[in-house]
């Protein structure tokens, strides 16, 4: 669905299922866990619908998208963190913390940019963050 700030925001993996089964015209309702409020969707063609708030009536595009495949992760990334599936649980969804090697790029790199403002001080550690589902 598309948020305020224009960015598109994803259903989970089941209800996004149950809106790719609805016939176009049928609506389902739900209540959301986040912000335990209660919303219509309306399918109004194969690859759009539209939200709206029960309470408030305010309304929201809703996209129909295919998940990306095909995607090269940054080299330093733990792979075995990566949800192949792209299902948004396990994995795909959580930040991970990874520590750089200083000898070689990226974590080389920052050193040597950190280096031109900051030179007299030592870097210990660089870590970069993972996230699946922020980089897809």
């Amino acid at each position: 669905w598309k948020d305020n700030d224009g960015s598109w925001v994803s259903y989970d993996d089941e209800m996004s299922t149950d809106i790719d089964q609805l016939q176009v015209g049928h609506s389902i309702q739900y209540r959301s866990d986040y912000n335990k409020q209660k919303y219509k969707i309306t399918r109004l063609s194969d690859d759009k619908a539209e939200q709206i708030n029960t309470t408030s009536s305010a309304r929201r595009e809703v996209r129909k998208t295919e998940k990306q495949r095909g995607i090269e992760y940054p080299k330093w990334w733990d792979k075995s963190l990566i949800d192949e599936e792209g299902k948004q649980s396990g994995n795909y969804a959580t930040p991970y913390r990874i520590r750089l090697n200083l000898k070689t790029s990226p974590g080389k790199d920052v050193v040597n940019n950190f280096n031109k403002t900051c030179g007299h001080r030592q870097v210990l550690m660089v870590e970069g963050l993972q996230n699946q589902m922020l980089y897809d």
